[in-house]
Formats: C-alpha cells, structure tokens, sequence
C-alpha cells in the first residue's frame, strides 16, 4: 500500500489505532452476524412460502419470491465474510496488542478482498432493491457501500502503517530489502 500515516485520527500512536480497529470491527462484526442472522430468518420465511399477501398478483409473488432467494443466498455469503472478518479483527488486535506483526498481515490481506467482495455484494442487493422497485432500500445499500469503503480503506492505511513501521523495527529495514540481503547471504557461503 502506497499510503502512510503517522497518527491515527491525528492524536493516538499507530499501535493504539490498530488495537482500537481490530476490537471496534470485532465488535461490529459479531453484531452485523447477528444482524445477518435475522435477516436470512426473514428471508427463509418468505422463499419458503410461509408468508403470503392475498392483495398481490401472482407476477408480483414470483418477482418477490426470486429476489427473496438472491438476497438469502447474498445474505448468507455475507455472513460467511463477516464472520471472518471477525476472526481477522480478533487476530489484528492480538498482533497490535503482542506487537507481533505476523498476526497483523492476514487482516490486511482479508480487508482488500473482503471489502471488494463485500461492496460487490452490497451493490448487488441494491441493485436488486431498484429492481423490486424498492428505491429508498437501494438507497440505503449505497450510502452503506460508500461510508463503509471509506472508513475501511483509512483502517487499512492506519493498520498498514503500524506493520510497516513493526517489520522497520523488529529488522530494521523494509520487507523489500529482506529477501536481497537473503539472497546474497546465500550466494556468498
């Protein structure tokens, strides 16, 4: 990542903001579980048909019953990445917390893929919403898409910064120049 900083949110070391990422996303990921829970309960209900409204055409019933079912499957997916990116969270805080920086790069790794994969999906239901003629819920997936990338990519600076300056420390120099000197302590016995 090409982006460093010094502070987290101007005042606390980089080592504080890691450690107070990792728990915050803990938290919140557990409780988007729950969350993702409830809503694939509801959804199950509807694509199992247990729930019908008289007032609506059969052409209604099935648009709602198929965009029920690729919300459940979305829905489910989503559970899937939230819960590990909850394991991610608890392994980040741990590594800041041990100062041990081989705990810190798997939540890296996860929060460049699990984010795209997680605005994926979230696009993906909006756009669903739009298409049940849903606006004000499509809406809604958006502006989540949008707070949720920005606040995720200044953690993934925030927490990049504090294992680049780890691995600085522990070696005293950047990953890129470890394999060099590696390679030629190799070649020279």
């Amino acid at each position: 990542m090409c982006c460093t900083v010094q502070r987290f949110c101007c005042a606390c070391s980089l080592k504080t903001g890691a450690l107070i990422i990792g728990i915050l996303e803990a938290i919140f990921s557990a409780a988007g579980l729950i969350v993702l829970i409830l809503i694939a309960t509801s959804l199950a209900v509807v694509v199992s048909g247990v729930v019908d409204h008289p007032e609506t055409s059969k052409e209604e019933a099935e648009l709602i019953h198929g965009g029920s079912k690729v919300l459940l499957i979305v829905t489910c997916v989503m559970g899937v990445l939230v819960a590990l990116q909850m394991v991610m969270s608890i392994l980040l805080a741990c590594g800041a917390s041990n100062e041990n920086p081989k705990l810190i790069k798997p939540w890296i790794i996860y929060s460049i893929t699990g984010l795209t994969i997680i605005i994926l999906l979230c696009l993906v239901m909006g756009g669903v919403a739009f298409a049940v003629n849903n606006i004000e819920a499509g809406v809604k997936f958006l502006i989540f898409c949008i707070t949720t990338a920005v606040v995720q990519i200044y953690c993934m600076i925030v927490v990049n910064s504090y294992h680049g300056e780890l691995t600085r420390t522990r070696t005293g120099r950047t990953y890129a120049e470890v394999p060099q000197d590696i390679a030629l302590q190799n070649y020279s016995t």
